[in-house]
């Protein structure tokens, strides 16, 4: 019995050193949906994405579907998030928005994350890039602090002490701008790095740094679709890389 454990332990090393990620998700060459510059509100809807434009303020929503086809929604001043639960646009001019499964919307404000004027959690520097996922799990990809930790968490944990010792700290200066959720993978989109770094959810819900996902570039905002592709802005276009 002892020489079994020690070799399954022997082989579970193995495949640690060998750096195996069965969890690793995998993505085709980018398709361009859009020119634009500098983008850091999208979201997806089924067939259909929407964007803020910030150079006039315009709202789009662009057909997935080829061929592509744009219709400006709104004007919104001072756009920052963009959220869409069943067909409804909802929009934020103070900070990043999300909507859960089913249909109530969160907020960051300061260093709070609301729902409505319930505090879901607080004590963060600037909980900009969240997500919800299907199972109405929250989490966070917070700003630097003053040690210059960059952490992702569990976001309705609003005991500060706890979520910190059950998150991730980030690389240095990744400076996240977005979080989506691809089942139980966190993709952060770091606008220093113009790349998106992934972390694996575990069964406990905790966060842990896997690395860069090869092949995908981002500097303003992230978003996933129910076909497993993954919605980016970079600096001049929103781009969809689909699963393979």
């Amino acid at each position: 019995m002892r020489r079994a454990v020690v070799a399954v332990l022997a082989l579970a090393l193995l495949a640690a050193a060998c750096g195996k990620d069965r969890y690793e998700p995998k993505f085709g060459a980018a398709t361009k949906i859009v020119s634009v510059d500098n983008v850091t509100a999208l979201t997806v809807d089924g067939n259909h994405l929407y964007y803020g434009d910030p150079a006039t303020d315009d709202v789009y929503r662009v057909r997935l579907r080829a061929p592509h086809t744009r219709v400006l929604i709104e004007r919104v001043p001072n756009l920052k998030s963009l959220a869409v639960f069943r067909g409804q646009l909802h929009v934020s001019s103070d900070g990043h928005i999300a909507v859960d499964r089913d249909g109530r919307i969160y907020e960051s404000v300061g260093g709070r994350i609301m729902q409505g004027s319930t505090i879901i959690s607080k004590g963060w520097v600037n909980p900009f890039a969240f997500s919800i996922d299907a199972r109405n799990r929250l989490f966070v990809a917070d700003q630097a602090s003053d040690s210059g930790k960059e952490r992702t968490a569990r976001g309705r944990e609003n005991d500060v002490a706890k979520r910190n010792r059950f998150s991730a700290v980030l690389p240095k200066n990744s400076k996240p701008i977005g979080l989506a959720i691809l089942d139980d993978e966190l993709l952060v989109c770091r606008s220093t790095y113009r790349d998106v770094f992934r972390l694996h959810v575990g069964i406990d819900n905790t966060p842990r740094n896997r690395g860069v996902v090869k092949g995908l570039a981002c500097t303003g905002a992230i978003a996933t679709m129910a076909d497993g592709s993954v919605v980016t802005a970079t600096a001049h276009e929103i781009r969809r890389y689909p699963p393979r």
